[in-house]
């Protein structure tokens, strides 16, 4: 028999079945066992980081130039540092997330654009290196300060997203207005 009404059909799949499940336990529960997973792995982070930065400056000081920097190295430059960037931000280091933010978009807009700026590299690293250190200590306007300063570097090249974030934005400020 065929569906003449045209409405869609909801068909069950095993996922969904599985979706649909009562779980078992509350959603506090959850929570509070995620917390507690993430709080015994704290331990580790140090270490995580710590194997993750000394390959981000083996990419990044090994490399002599833009042929040698841009494709590969960047790209797992890349992924490396939002590796750092995610790991401050689930163990609680807004800096380490902060600087690590900052230096995916510096290695993104260079990547995009085809630009090679080795000494903005190297001073994001170097930020990265000191925020990451387990002995950092600093004020949260000391860190503003030090994103700041670097998002400085970062807006010495040109965003590629600019022109499409403006058309939204004027999209946005023209739904207001009617």
């Amino acid at each position: 028999m065929s569906n003449t009404t045209r409405t869609p059909k909801v068909v069950a799949t095993r996922f969904s079945m599985l979706a649909r499940r009562d779980p078992g336990i509350s959603r506090e529960e959850i929570i509070k066992r995620g917390n507690a997973a993430v709080s015994d792995l704290k331990p580790m982070y140090v270490g995580w980081v710590e194997e993750y930065m000394h390959t981000l400056d083996e990419l990044v000081c090994g490399a002599r130039d833009a042929e040698e920097f841009l494709g590969e190295r960047a790209s797992e430059a890349y992924r490396i540092a939002n590796q750092i960037r995610n790991l401050g931000e689930t163990f609680e280091h807004p800096a380490a997330t902060g600087v690590a933010d900052s230096y995916c978009e510096l290695l993104r807009r260079l990547t995009v654009g085809k630009h090679y700026d080795r000494r903005s590299l190297i001073e994001h690293l170097n930020a990265l290196k000191l925020v990451c250190s387990p002995e950092f200590r600093a004020s949260p306007n000391d860190v503003n300060d030090l994103l700041q300063a670097l998002q400085l570097l970062v807006d010495r090249f040109p965003d590629p997203d600019a022109d499409a974030r403006a058309a939204q934005a004027a999209a946005r400020a023209a739904l207001v207005k009617s």
